[in-house]
């Protein structure tokens, strides 16, 4: 109305000046130049109005269509954010490894059953009872050993931690390499563990928190915390965060509602946007505490050195005791090319652990590039003062391959 207003103003002192212009050019004949001057400036102000309106109601228009583009604009930027969040190629790279280990195992079982093939013709072609009942035995041992493989190689199978007094046969074959590597140093294996007990939708879920542990950091302490004490229920309160952050936690939730180690519910409460979450009393709890570090370490270690066609070995939850009596556990001890690897996983930078940890492993010899300590808690500032500090490599998970490759000899070479 503001600016209708000045325009009239404008269009009346435009008519008045052409009148009083006529009337003064024509003094002879006054009235009849003031009626023209009054006509003339009428039409100008009539062209003049209708142009400045067209030009406002533009104006208005352009306003509109780009504000309704940078809406669509900012809607694309939050699709786009939210499809980042579902780490889709880690999801396609986890199906093709499923699938390459898949196609392994079933090449391994169909040798077995061709050798099972084999000695059935066999044992069907002998006549006398006594050739029968040896050729049985042997079938027997055979399936024995046929057994032995399929377990060592079934990733998958949850087995407990199996205790030795010292190095058994079944050390030696499964770990050939540890075992003259702890002959040498005058140690013995007290314990160790499978090195698969995660399923495959849990390393899915593994490596989708350690590429987002910025934005669940906060939500896994407080979970790891519930664990601790009773299976309280948090509360997390989401309301300040971005859309990106929002999508991430509701990701997590799912999942792992899914996989029924806890209950999660997403809700609004007066404006203000909340998560509710519950750990749930599960044999697989441990993910949630630290498995889910070790799974992705784990992964990101043996995909890097099949890549590089490195041949290696890997033993999960070494419990090891030297000479001196000193004992301690390893999460993973990797040989690669008839190097330890010694890599230890806590999801909390202590320095109290950190130099028991250094002390052991230079009291197994090893040099500063074989001795990993890999925690989601060290920052890339802190990374170098305590790697400076302990005489090893302290990393954090998207650290550790990049860091690998500096400083692993065997690769240099």
């Amino acid at each position: 109305m503001e600016s209708r207003f000045f325009l009239y103003v404008a269009i009346a002192i435009l008519s008045l000046s052409f009148t009083v212009l006529g009337y003064l050019s024509l003094s002879s004949y006054s009235n009849i130049g003031a009626i023209l001057g009054f006509i003339i400036g009428g039409v100008l102000s009539a062209l003049l109005a209708r142009i400045i309106v067209t030009l406002q109601d533009s104006h208005k228009l352009l306003n509109s269509h780009l504000a309704k583009r940078n809406e669509q604009l900012t809607r694309i930027e939050q699709v786009i954010d939210q499809l980042e969040s579902l780490n889709l190629q880690d999801t396609l790279n986890t199906y093709v490894n499923e699938l390459k280990n898949t196609s392994q195992q079933n090449q391994k079982q169909k040798q077995v059953l061709e050798q099972l093939s084999n000695l059935y013709v066999s044992l069907k072609s002998w006549d006398t009872q006594k050739t029968s009942t040896s050729q049985a035995e042997k079938l027997e041992v055979e399936l024995e050993e046929n057994q032995e493989t399929i377990n060592i190689t079934n990733n998958e199978a949850e087995t407990s931690p199996q205790v030795l007094s010292s190095a058994t046969k079944l050390e030696a074959k499964q770990y050939p390499k540890l075992t003259k590597w702890l002959e040498s140093r005058k140690a013995e294996l007290l314990s160790f563990g499978d090195n698969q007990t995660v399923s495959s939708s849990l390393k899915k879920i593994a490596l989708f928190i350690e590429k987002h542990y910025d934005k669940l950091s906060g939500l896994m302490k407080e979970i790891r915390q519930s664990i601790a004490g009773n299976y309280e229920e948090v509360k997390v309160d989401l309301s300040n965060k971005s859309n990106q952050v929002l999508s991430v936690v509701n990701n997590f939730g799912d999942r792992l509602k899914k996989e029924k180690l806890l209950t999660y519910e997403y809700y609004r409460e007066g404006g203000s946007k909340f998560a509710k979450v519950t750990p749930l009393r599960s044999k697989k709890i441990e993910f949630l505490i630290s498995d889910w570090l070790k799974s992705s370490v784990y992964q990101k270690l043996t995909k890097f050195f099949n890549g590089r066609q490195l041949k290696h070995e890997v033993i999960a939850n070494a419990n090891i005791r030297i000479s001196n009596g000193q004992s301690s556990k390893v999460d993973f001890i990797f040989f690669v090319d008839n190097q330890p690897l010694f890599i230890k996983c806590d999801v909390t930078v202590s320095e109290s652990r950190i130099g028991g940890y250094a002390d052991f492993c230079r009291n197994c010899n090893l040099q500063p590039h074989q001795i990993y300590f890999v925690s989601p808690d060290v920052k890339n500032k802190t990374s170098n003062s305590l790697t400076s500090k302990h005489k090893i490599q302290v990393v954090n998970p998207s650290q550790v391959i990049a860091v690998l490759e500096k400083q692993g000899k065997f690769i240099k070479e």
